[in-house]
């Protein structure tokens, strides 16, 4: 089961997120922003992404209430359940994630206006 989860799951989610970057990064080129607006444009798509996933579902869905179909059997109590320093050092490298997705967005859609002459 597991595996079927990472095996469809983890990609689907990836290419929505880097999908969603895209189309910001884009959008903020359309507006006319240079490279940094459409750089936070891109590097917000999974910047948000990555908080909804550290403070709702890790910190108050996981820690704080740890539901019975959360818990692996056998392991109910285990004070890992309820290590919130985990979940932040989680999401301190989703920002290092955040950022790179948004440069490498923002230099394809820079890339893209000087190349192709698009505006």
């Amino acid at each position: 089961m597991f595996s079927e989860c990472v095996l469809i799951d983890f990609p689907f989610l990836t290419l929505l997120v880097l999908a969603s970057s895209l189309a910001a990064a884009l959008t903020a080129s359309a507006v006319g922003y240079g490279f940094p607006g459409i750089f936070f444009s891109a590097a917000g798509v999974p910047l948000l992404f990555n908080m909804v996933d550290w403070l709702i579902l890790d910190w108050l869905i996981f820690c704080t209430f740890t539901p019975t179909f959360a818990v692996l059997p056998g392991t109910e109590g285990m004070a890992g359940y309820k290590n919130y320093a985990m979940h932040f050092k989680g999401f301190l490298k989703g920002m290092l994630y955040s950022v790179g997705v948004g440069a490498v967005m923002a230099a394809i859609v820079v890339v893209g206006e000087v190349v192709l002459h698009f505006a």
